[in-house]
């Protein structure tokens, strides 16, 4: 039977898969030890929150995964195979999206729409395509 997960069904044989998954990630800055060797993995269908004090590198950690700092030492996977995230684009072109706690969003959007801001899919009639937001953010269908 498949299990639901965020209101959407999810392949059982796809639930337990690791598709982001961040080995023993390094980062330093003149000065501080801003990450030491984190690790971290993301299966299908989970959503996480990441929470910490001041200058625990929860940003630094986000802007590696979003291209804009690369890390000193340690590897990222997804889908099983490691990869540089060279620049937000990239990032982008991978699937990873990051929303920041700053209040940068656009509060009357949903949170769908604030990741995919400029970029969301559009259907034929040039309107956003919700249901098409929503199965690339979970990668799942939706009927």
């Amino acid at each position: 039977m498949p299990s639901f997960t965020h209101n959407y069904w999810i392949d059982p044989e796809e639930k337990d898969r690791v598709r982001l998954k961040l080995e023993e990630v390094s980062k330093r800055f003149p000065g501080v030890q801003a990450l030491d060797k984190v690790s971290f993995e993301l299966k299908v269908g989970e959503v996480h929150a990441l929470c910490g004090e001041n200058g625990a590198g929860k940003t630094t950690l986000m802007n590696i995964l979003s291209g804009n700092l690369q890390p000193d030492d340690g590897r990222i996977k997804l889908h099983d195979e490691e990869v540089r995230i060279l620049s937000p684009l990239e990032a982008q072109k991978m699937g990873i999206g990051i929303v920041y706690q700053e209040k940068s969003l656009v509060g009357n959007l949903s949170v769908a729409d604030n990741i995919f801001a400029g970029n969301q899919p559009l259907t034929n009639w040039k309107l956003i395509d919700r249901k098409n937001c929503i199965i690339r953010l979970c990668n799942c269908s939706v009927n």
